[in-house]
């Protein structure tokens, strides 16, 4: 079947790894997926087989194209959206030398101490716009030279999954500023690797990759690449970019509009024009897929929270019928509330020792009513990350929100109410393949750059806040900043309304 242009859209998730055949009109053709396995050693040390990362992609890709019937020749290009952080180390011919990091694995605490010792964490978010974690690239690369001598004497470069794939795909192991700037070795305001963080730590700039812009072709698919995933050599390869901020771009983020992912991670995103360093640390600061843009972002666990109080609560019950009785638990007296700190909090609190927390609930308390507090806490910190975005950037004036939890009306209208913004969700809710097909498209010639495609975006449905819900939003969002304030030790000054 012929076809007038296509694209693809390939999204590199840390358990999945997701192809998305569209036209050039960004209308979904064909979709497929391939789970990725994680080794888990220990608490702290996650691994992943980085070959996996490459067969699973071939795999789905020939599964598109095998699903749609279209003319492989008709592809104008390939773009990837990738998980950040991870990392393999190679040698010569990118064969890796061990398995790969995951962004999970944390058992790098020692040579985190270490970088907060020898620079001061106030130092490293200056520079980084990151506060010091051992999930970073940075810890870890100190790790691997301590515990494994004889690997880093034969590694070549230090690749994220990004870096990868461009190997296969094109023989260039390129990445973007979205995924360099997540690394702990990025200098967000000069925009390139930091001499300062490389040379104090005695690091080599030649293990790092070249970076270059999301939407520049990294290069052209050659051709034992292209025999693998059933296309012609020849298509232009965008590099792409960290997850988050490529679904963000393919979700229409702007100045004015911030995106929220509802996936196993929250994330809200707000785009600037300006590296934006809060003096507090509340919220990390990256660069943004698009030129001369910088990204704020702050993070928490999410639907898997979701997946435990379902199991824990209401075992066997639909979605479609616990969101049902979701709305109708909205007039039951006593609601209870819920911190959603089941792996630590992070922005704009940061606390990694805090846990989860589930207050006010009494005999009468239905199941129906505890889903309704992990829907109400995490709309509640979304509200505090937008609060801390307002003071140190600009004013927020939409909600585009995409991932599983969009498809739940009752946790959309729950955000709308509560941070007391517009909320818009797209008829797709695979924004990472769509940004990554978006980038794509303008390696490929088809948009003139990454905001030509956004008149393509289709939304499904819109929330307005309800007056009539605002004063029950303000004193659930009090509660939450109030109970927030005394189990995290935050100080009573914090803003409140």
């Amino acid at each position: 079947m012929g076809h007038s242009g296509l694209l693809v859209g390939l999204d590199l998730g840390t358990t999945v790894c997701k192809a998305l055949l569209l036209g050039t009109d960004l209308r979904p053709l064909a979709a497929a997926a391939r789970p990725l396995e994680l080794s888990t050693l220990s608490g702290t040390e996650i691994e992943q087989d980085a070959e996996e990362w490459w067969r699973c992609a071939v795999l789905a890709v020939r599964e598109v194209l095998a699903q749609s019937g279209c003319d492989p020749r008709d592809v104008r290009g390939i773009g990837v959206s990738s998980q950040g952080i991870s990392f393999v180390p190679v040698g010569a011919r990118v064969v890796p030398l061990r398995r790969a990091f995951s962004w999970l694995d944390t058992r790098a605490a020692a040579q985190r101490d270490l970088v907060q010792d020898t620079l001061g964490e106030r130092r490293v978010f200056a520079v980084t716009g990151k506060r010091c974690s051992a999930a970073y690239v940075l810890p870890k690369l100190l790790w691997l030279r301590e515990h494994e001598p004889r690997t880093w004497g034969r590694t070549r470069r230090i690749l994220m999954p990004l870096e990868f794939l461009h190997a296969r795909l094109t023989g260039e192991a390129v990445t973007d500023h979205s995924m360099a700037s997540g690394t702990m070795l990025y200098d967000i305001t000069r925009r390139q690797w930091s001499p300062e963080i490389l040379d104090t730590f005695d690091l080599d700039r030649g293990l790092l990759p070249e970076i270059r812009q999301g939407h520049e072709a990294a290069g052209v698919l050659r051709p034992a690449a292209a025999e693998a995933l059933g296309l012609p050599p020849g298509v232009p390869v965008a590099i792409g970019g960290q997850d988050q901020k490529v679904a963000a771009l393919g979700a229409g983020i702007n100045p004015d509009r911030c995106t929220v992912s509802l996936g196993t991670a929250m994330a809200i995103n707000q785009q600037c024009d300006r590296p934006v360093i809060d003096p507090e640390m509340r919220i990390p600061c990256f660069v943004d897929i698009l030129p001369r843009r910088w990204t704020l972002e702050g993070s928490a666990v999410c639907c898997s929270i979701l997946d435990w109080a379902r199991r824990t609560f209401a075992p066997g019950v639909e979605w479609d019928e616990l969101n049902h009785r979701v709305e109708e638990a909205a007039g039951l007296q006593n609601p209870p509330m819920m911190l959603p700190f089941f792996s630590g909090s992070s922005a704009p609190f940061f606390d990694p020792q805090a846990r989860g927390t589930l207050t006010g609930i009494d005999l009468a308390t239905t199941p129906a009513q505890v889903i309704r507090s992990v829907y109400e806490g995490i709309a509640c910190l979304i509200r505090a990350n937008v609060e801390v975005m307002e003071e140190i950037s600009r004013p927020v004036g939409e909600l585009r929100i995409f991932g599983g939890g969009a498809k739940s009306d009752p946790w959309c209208r729950i955000i709308a109410d509560t941070v007391r913004r517009p909320v818009s969700v797209l008829a797709t809710s695979e924004s990472a393949s769509v940004g990554a097909a978006v980038l794509a498209g303008v390696a490929g010639g088809v948009f003139s750059d990454p905001e030509d495609a956004f008149r393509h975006l289709s939304v499904r449905t819109s929330y307005e806040p309800r007056p009539q819900w605002a004063a029950r939003g303000d004193e659930g969002y009090a509660k939450f900043r109030s109970l927030t304030a005394r189990l995290l030790g935050q100080a009573e000054s914090r803003r409140a309304p």
